[in-house]
């Protein structure tokens, strides 16, 4: 499916534009979204309700964008637009965009990892596109020979296999000991 419209081609229909562009904005191909979305409201100019919707969704992909100055001037324009439903969205996102940017502590955010490149631990490519994934090459030491052997660190596959040894132990000698006192006369 194409995300623009080519006029070498047959006529796209504003509604199909409006919709390809949604989908690249969704997908974040803003780039995309802005071609379709321009194509889309060119074509609708006869039809007030559905161009004053393409132009707010232009509006968004501006910001998405990155083009701020872009997006605030066409949602200044949509503040005269004929349709009060449009204007009352637009009057919202235009105080949304003028608001100021609130300071962010870096150990407020989390970190979110590009798994694109994230294999299973069986080597099967998880993401989209198999030729991105970096083939894991093990490390030099294994998981194991950096952690301490205790019980306390129940990430450690050998310690815990050790302390369920020695459970099982104890386990075992006590329940001897039970059963020689059970059958043991006393005497």
């Amino acid at each position: 499916m194409a995300l623009y419209h080519d006029p070498s081609t047959t006529m796209t229909s504003p509604e199909e534009l409006f919709h390809q562009g949604q989908q690249a904005f969704e997908r974040g191909n803003y780039a995309a979204a802005i071609q379709c979305l321009n194509q889309a409201a060119a074509l609708s100019q006869g039809n007030i309700k559905l161009a004053g919707e393409i132009k707010t969704w232009l509006v968004t992909a501006y910001e998405a964008a990155g083009n701020h100055d872009a997006a605030i001037a066409l949602c200044r324009q949509l503040q005269t637009y004929p349709d009060s439903e449009i204007r009352k969205q637009n009057r919202r996102l235009l105080a949304i965009l003028n608001a100021p940017q609130l300071q962010r502590r870096p150990e407020w955010l989390s970190q979110i990892p590009d798994l694109e490149t994230v294999t299973d631990t069986k080597g099967v490519f998880l993401g989209d596109r198999p030729s991105q994934a970096a083939p894991r090459k093990p490390s030099a030491q294994s998981k194991t020979d950096l952690m301490p052997l205790t019980p306390e660190n129940p990430e450690n596959p050998a310690s815990t296999f050790s302390f369920s040894i020695f459970i099982w132990g104890t386990l075992g000698i006590l329940g001897v000991g039970l059963i020689l006192v059970a059958v043991w006369p006393l005497g």
